[in-house]
């Protein structure tokens, strides 16, 4: 709920590789598409599932459960799917919502197949993500916020050791190609379709239906409903994102 299909579908319109196999779009939940790749976002599925959490769980996963014998099958589906898929891509991304959580596996894998691994990670209002879960699935505000927060605390934490960008849906929403430019930079790629040339097909996507749930940050801030340290970790967010650390 946090802008990543929408990120996904714009880098890969300046020539990231997302593979052939997505998931169709959904009318009811993304209507522009999930930009996911069925095969890998399954087995990213699966491996949550062996560890007993559910995509809506606010609990940290098990301590180094990436050692854990059954993980094991699933690393080697991965690495089949990316050898068959991906292995003469020069630029190639994945997007799952589950991948917060499971980059202690994915990081790993990719450096033993001599991938680089580089992370972009989007960030959104915690209030505009609660109101989307409510409209979607009906999950209480309380449990969206809780959600937000692990999901922040795992990607932060799991991609420290990789380069990394940070940006806002709201800034892709008002100016993708500074949030495109500001990519390329700090992850210095060289997009293989320029800016110009992706233009009409990223204008044509991004449209304003796109643009649900809109709250200004202030209202976060002083929402005594919001969990202080979700306010918190925000405000944390913005800062992060202001500086480019």
């Amino acid at each position: 709920r946090s802008g990543t299909s929408a990120l996904s579908r714009v880098l890969n319109l300046m020539g990231m590789d997302l593979g052939q196999d997505l998931m169709p779009p959904a009318p009811d939940n993304n209507e522009t598409g999930f930009w996911e790749h069925r095969v890998l976002q399954w087995i990213n599925q699966r491996t949550f599932e062996s560890l007993g959490r559910e995509w809506d769980s606010i609990l940290p996963l098990p301590d180094r459960w990436w050692d854990q014998p059954q993980i094991e099958g699933f690393r080697s589906e991965l690495r089949q799917v990316i050898q068959n898929e991906f292995a003469k891509r020069a630029l190639w991304g994945l997007k799952d919502p589950r991948i917060c959580f499971m980059l202690p596996l994915w990081e790993p894998l990719l450096r033993e197949m001599n991938f680089q691994p580089q992370c972009v990670l989007i960030f959104r209002n915690p209030i505009e993500v609660a109101r989307s879960l409510e409209k979607r699935d009906g999950l209480p505000a309380s449990q969206s916020y809780l959600m937000w927060l692990r999901n922040l605390i795992e990607a932060e934490r799991g991609s420290r050791g990789s380069p990394r960008t940070m940006t806002r849906y709201r800034s892709l929403l008002g100016d993708w190609k500074t949030v495109v430019q500001q990519i390329g930079r700090d992850l210095k790629i060289d997009w293989p379709t320029s800016i110009e040339e992706a233009a009409p097909a990223v204008e044509e996507f991004l449209r304003p239906s796109l643009r649900h749930h809109q709250v200004d940050n202030r209202q976060l801030f002083d929402d005594a409903t919001v969990p202080e340290l979700v306010r918190r970790a925000y405000g944390a967010v913005l800062a992060a994102v202001d500086s480019g650390t």
